[in-house]
């Protein structure tokens, strides 16, 4: 008898990040999933779209109409699989796996990981997890009260936000900061480097936890073209507070620096994975066919290896031109 494909629908198919989850999955699970993508961008701007049954130019993720185009696409695609790439797509799609005409869809998100996309709620949950953050300022009379007290540089980033865009350092006496600023963006500790992301997977079912450490070595507009991949026992320990913190299924990636005294502290937790996760991919760890692997009760072991504490692998990125 022959096997229905499983639909998978990737939101945000333009990014980076959904391009390396399409690829792996096509190349590793080939016919047995079908692949639908949508973007603001039409299908001969939408690299990805060369792997997918169909694509779908929708509206901005903002525009009133996206979820009633959202819902339609799910529908009369019979689609069974649903990962989300940007914040906004973890909070609307985690209102439309409630339901009920939907809800034998696996959506790739939670309550708890569509609350955890603001900054503050994330540093809240982190710092109960017994997890080291920055020193943080979120609101203005938090800023009053510290202002004499701050140093004359410090990292202003938006409240809800992915990767590096819009951070930026800023000089306290000569930026005006009032109310209105702390509608948008927060205020951070200037940490130092190396900035290093970890792709975490955790398996909920044997509580088997696999990290791989990314360090920086370039970056280009905001993504990473050369890196090491390593192990470290300390970052593995925060990983693990963190799987079990936020009820973590699968693959999820999160960015460390140093603070003033020398100790790790996230800057960042993301609910998904992300565009240098292909990196570690190639580096011979295939988190994101995992990632699917995991959710689907199918075997991963042989795709994803424990990297061992003296391993380091030095990987480059370079462009690949596509004819679409």
């Amino acid at each position: 008898m022959k096997v229905e494909p499983n639909k998978i629908l990737v939101g945000s198919s333009g990014t980076g990040t959904a391009f390396g989850i399409i690829s792996r999955l096509k190349s590793t699970y080939k016919n047995q999933i079908e692949i639908y993508t949508m973007d603001i961008l039409p299908e001969h701007l939408c690299t990805a779209s060369i792997f997918s049954k169909k694509h779908f130019q929708v509206p901005k993720l903002a525009d009133s109409n996206f979820e009633v185009i959202f819902e339609k696409i799910l529908i009369n695609n019979n689609i069974s699989t649903f990962i989300p790439i940007l914040n906004e797509e973890l909070i609307i799609a985690n209102k439309l796996r409630k339901k009920d005409n939907l809800k034998h869809i696996d959506f790739w998100t939670s309550d708890l990981y569509s609350q955890l996309v603001s900054k503050e709620e994330a540093d809240n949950l982190l710092k109960l997890s017994v997890v080291d953050v920055p020193e943080s300022i979120f609101s203005y009379s938090e800023f009053i009260n510290l202002k004499n007290d701050l140093p004359k540089f410090i990292f202003a980033k938006p409240k809800i936000g992915i990767g590096s865009k819009d951070a930026h350092i800023i000089n306290l006496e000569k930026t005006n900061i009032d109310k209105t600023f702390f509608n948008n963006y927060l205020l951070q500790e200037i940490c130092e480097k190396p900035e290093i992301t970890v792709d975490s997977f955790y398996d909920n079912n044997s509580d088997d936890l696999y990290i791989y450490c990314r360090e920086r070595i370039e970056v280009k507009s905001g993504v990473s073209v050369k890196v090491k991949v390593f192990f470290d026992a300390d970052l593995y320990d925060i990983a693990k507070k963190i799987a079990i913190n936020i009820d973590q299924i699968g693959a999820i990636c999160f960015q460390v620096m140093k603070n003033k005294d020398g100790k790790y502290v996230v800057t960042d937790l993301n609910l998904r994975t992300g565009a240098g996760t292909n990196m570690t991919c190639s580096a011979g760890f295939d988190i994101l066919s995992s990632n699917y692997a995991l959710r689907k009760s199918l075997p991963y072991e042989h795709l994803l290896t424990k990297i061992t504490k003296d391993e380091e692998i030095f990987l480059t990125r370079q462009y690949v031109d596509f004819v679409m």
